[in-house]
């Protein structure tokens, strides 16, 4: 409970209530305030308020600010706006560095004690520097709460400065699935420099006393807890502790339930697993693209080599996998180029091959064509032998692969 002294300050309380947004002014619980007091060897005491309220400014707020009634007290603390003296001042929320010329009255010389007499809501890295003039040393009064020093009444009345200094800022950037570009943000909205040391869990230093006048921007930290430590010129210290979270690592894989395949029905059905991802989409190599679930099915309409691609992420973080589709065209007769000459004995099929002709690939079909069986042929091989025994009653088509071309043919087997 503050002491009230001097009869001038029982009339400023009566008079603000007077006022509805003086009400506001006090009522508001949120309010950054501090209570600056001065108390001579005698224990007379006076006090003055600052606040600090966003749609106030550094002139006179008629709404907020109250003007000292200096009488025959012996002793008065203000604030000064322009040639008035005030008891409260509002100020614009401590975004800015701000000074205020703090004044003394007193009807004699001798020692008095200035001090920080209580704070409300202001922000720990705050600064409140009491400036003295007269000597040059700066007071911080959030290290040492108070001081006292020596006052001459008629030389001394406006010998001290408040300096106010908003608290750094500062936030993490969340990380990616790369887990190594999380970020910490340091902003200074002060004229006064801070130095900065980080520290990770184990106490080692992992930025070590850097300067900070305006921003800094620290990258490549793995997610978890941090401690930043601030210093200043003023030997303030300012100690906060941060996160820097991360992204889950996206992992998928996929499959294909065939990577080859004949027209006309040439439908590929696919399969994804996937974890740490909110959504997939499927690039199927044809110009057709799906934002469909874990598992779909794509038909193709047209041969050709095509490469599959499934994208699995979230914002920031994706992870890619591909599979190779080979689609092959209908097998039809086509003319025979007496290249390959061919004969059936008890249900094998045998060919030889002509000395302009060398093959390196047989595949053979069904009618419908699809792959039934492929064997890669040596350069020195003249003649190949397929067992028929599996493909009795059917038509099929054979067909053998060149560096100079192909070969097709068709063979009942019964």
């Amino acid at each position: 409970m503050r002491k009230l002294i001097s009869i001038c300050t029982l009339f400023f309380v009566f008079q603000l209530g007077a006022s509805a947004q003086q009400n506001e002014f006090f009522d508001d619980i949120f309010l950054e305030r501090v209570w600056l007091s001065i108390t001579n060897s005698n224990g007379i005491y006076n006090e003055t308020l600052i606040a600090f309220k966003p749609d106030a400014t550094l002139d006179v707020d008629t709404a907020y600010d109250a003007e000292k009634l200096i009488g025959s007290e012996i002793l008065s603390l203000y604030t000064k706006i322009g040639n008035g003296n005030y008891a409260i001042q509002a100020l614009p929320s401590l975004t800015f560095d701000m000074n205020v010329t703090v004044g003394i009255n007193s009807n004699m010389s001798g020692p008095l004690t200035f001090a920080l007499q209580e704070e409300l809501n202001f922000s720990p890295g705050a600064q409140l520097i009491i400036e003295d003039s007269k000597t040059g040393i700066f007071h911080n009064l959030r290290n040492e709460q108070s001081f006292t020093f020596d006052f001459d009444y008629q030389m001394d009345t406006l010998r001290f400065i408040a300096h106010f200094k908003p608290a750094p800022d500062f936030s993490a950037l969340t990380g990616t699935c790369l887990l190594n570009d999380g970020g910490i943000t340091i902003v200074n909205p002060s004229d006064t420099p801070w130095n900065v040391t980080i520290f990770d869990v184990d106490s080692n230093i992992l930025v070590n006393s850097t300067q900070v006048d305006s921003i800094l921007q620290l990258n490549q930290f793995v997610a978890g807890f941090y401690f930043i430590s601030f210093r200043n010129e003023f030997d303030a210290e300012y100690d906060v502790a941060i996160e820097i979270e991360t992204a889950l690592p996206v992992e998928l894989q996929f499959s294909a339930s065939s990577n080859i395949i004949n027209l006309p029905n040439a439908t590929i059905d696919f399969t994804a697993i996937m974890s740490g991802a909110e959504q997939i989409i499927w690039d199927f190599g044809d110009g057709t693209i799906d934002t469909a679930q874990t598992q779909v099915s794509h038909t193709y309409n047209a041969p050709g080599i095509y490469t599959v691609t499934a994208i699995a992420g979230t914002p920031g973080c994706e992870q890619f996998d591909s599979e190779v589709i080979t689609v092959n065209d209908v097998i039809s007769s086509v003319e025979s180029l007496k290249k390959v000459a061919s004969y059936i004995i008890n249900g094998n099929i045998f060919f030889t091959f002509n000395q302009n002709f060398q093959p390196e690939v047989l595949e053979m079909f069904d009618i419908s064509g699809r792959l039934l069986y492929t064997e890669t042929i040596n350069s020195s091989q003249q003649h190949i032998e397929i067992d028929g025994s599996s493909i009795n009653n059917q038509l099929i088509f054979i067909r053998f692969i060149s560096k100079t071309g192909e070969f097709v043919s068709n063979y009942f087997c019964n």
